[in-house]
């Protein structure tokens, strides 16, 4: 899965350096198969290869091994897992999302939080405006010394 998934970005990469809007739809149906079919033969390996893991003494369902919920994840949420390749706008990794977030919880971990809900909104609000700023390929600096006014004016403008 991990190589059939790096394959697909790197098809959907090569249709956006084409300037390509979309896959084409025969190529679209064969991923998904090929992620079926990747999917299924996680869950017979699961199935019939690995010794169950014992059940727990309360009661309740059966443990899994973690690469067998993940095989059940990506199955139940196929459409979400290959979401990048039918849409162009979703990026293949979230890694800016956890880029964002990492600062705030490295921030809580060191200080032990925050002092006070305004200090954390302020916080909030200048890594907001750094993050959008790197985003959108901006100097960083000179945006930061822009009056609010202009950077309101500045993101309608880019969005």
């Amino acid at each position: 899965m991990y190589f059939f998934l790096l394959a697909t970005n790197s098809l959907v990469r090569q249709a956006k350096k084409k300037g390509v809007q979309a896959l084409d739809l025969p190529l679209l149906l064969c991923i998904g198969e090929l992620c079926d079919n990747i999917v299924e033969a996680g869950l017979a390996f699961f199935h019939r290869s690995l010794p169950a893991i014992e059940k727990s003494k309360r009661g309740g369902r059966r443990k899994r091994r973690p690469g067998h919920n993940l095989v059940r994840r990506l199955r139940d949420f196929k459409a979400d897992a290959l979401r990048f390749a039918y849409d162009f706008h979703v990026p293949f990794t979230n890694n800016l999302a956890e880029q964002d977030i990492h600062m705030m919880k490295v921030r809580m971990k060191i200080s032990d939080g925050f002092r006070s809900a305004k200090g954390a909104q302020v916080f909030i609000a200048v890594r907001s405006v750094i993050s959008t700023t790197r985003k959108q390929g901006w100097n960083i600096l000179a945006t930061l010394s822009v009056k609010p006014d202009g950077l309101i004016q500045k993101l309608k403008i880019a969005g």
